[in-house]
This record gives C-alpha cells, structure tokens and sequence, in this order.
C-alpha cells in the first residue's frame, strides 16, 4: 500500500480512528490472516503496546488532575480534608 515509505504508513496508522483500528483489529485475528507476514503480525503488537501505554497514561492524568482539583477545593474552603 505504501510501498517504500514505512513513514507514510506509520502517519495512516497514527490517523486510524479507534473503530477502524478495533474492526483492523478483529480482522486480523481471524482465521484468514492465520498466515499473515511476521512483520505485519509484529506492527500490529506495537500499535497494541502504544495504545495500552497511551491509555494507561491518559488514566493517570484524570487521577492527576482529579487529586489537583480536590486539594484545590479544600484550598479553597469548599470542601473538607
């Protein structure tokens, strides 16, 4: 599909919206890409590794800023400590 350009195809990827990389995703995990290419076997185990550290990442920002917002509060008298 991008023959020679592994940036372009990275670029498409990173664009994907998460139900095109969850139906991509089933696809592949299916019995008809049982004799899929390694290195196409090996990007899908990135893309997963990525988005499991970028999800884990996003949990730790909302406790973050849940924790800035409660000591704000207590700051401000609004709520108890």
């Amino acid at each position: 599909m991008f023959a020679g350009s592994p940036h372009l195809e990275q670029d498409y990827c990173k664009d994907k919206t998460s139900f095109e990389k969850k139906s991509e995703q089933s696809r592949l995990n299916s019995t008809s890409y049982m004799d899929a290419p390694e290195h196409i076997i090996r990007q899908q185990e990135r893309q997963q590794t990525i988005e499991i550290q970028q999800n884990a990442e996003n949990t730790k920002s909302i406790g973050n800023r849940r924790k800035h917002i409660e000591e704000l509060l207590v700051a401000l008298g609004e709520k108890k400590a």
